[in-house]
């Protein structure tokens, strides 16, 4: 075997022990039929999506949606897509089922109320040129897993579609025990991403 080719056999076992070579990516989507406007609603739809985790991370998604748009009902939908333990909820000026988001959570929200179209980056078809709109329903968001997403049987790090970052965002779920997976880790969901078009600063001098 001559030298050239030795070496080039070298080089791709070290791309593979490595794992230079970019990771198998399965991408889905989901597609929500309405924005509701009562918890209950919101509660209905949730147990009929989120029985998958990309489903569960597009709903956590709309929830965060409707936090930007009234953030009395967003905190509500929010309570009911985080998951149920002491990091996340606590029984401190509840607002649903004596139940609200935690200070730590509350700390990541805050980021959104000043830039509401960060969330909206994560609805397909929204985009920073046409100032994220979000277009007609059904709303569609897009999810993506790798080899390593799956930490455990009932805890999956998902990706999602965001266009106004250079990558997608990572989120991680859980399944409860009544098989509806929530939101567990968010805070990359929360990182800003690139101003619309009608808010980018323009420097006239």
């Amino acid at each position: 075997m001559s030298f050239k080719y030795s070496s080039v056999i070298r080089f791709l076992v070290i791309i593979i022990l490595f794992g230079i070579i970019p990771l198998s990516i399965s991408a889905e989507t989901v597609e929500l039929p309405r924005i509701p406007e009562t918890i209950e609603d919101f509660i209905e739809l949730r147990n009929e999506i989120s029985l998958t985790p990309s489903g569960g991370a597009a709903v956590f998604v709309l929830a965060l949606y409707i936090y930007s748009i009234d953030e009395e009902l967003g905190l509500q939908a929010l309570t009911v897509t985080l998951v149920n333990d002491d990091l996340h909820l606590h029984k401190v000026n509840g607002v649903y089922k004596g139940y609200s988001p935690t200070n730590p959570m509350r700390y990541l929200l805050d980021r959104i109320l000043p830039k509401p179209y960060m969330i909206r980056s994560y609805f397909s078809g929204a985009n920073p040129e046409n100032n994220y709109d979000i277009g007609d329903l059904p709303f569609v968001i897009e999810t993506s897993t790798n080899k390593y997403s799956e930490i455990s049987e009932t805890e999956i790090r998902l990706f999602v579609a965001c266009s106004g970052a250079g990558s997608p965002r990572p989120v991680r779920v859980e399944r409860n025990s009544s098989g509806l997976w929530k939101v567990d880790e968010f805070s990359s969901l929360v990182v800003d991403v690139m101003r619309p078009a009608e808010d980018k600063k323009v420097d006239d001098l």
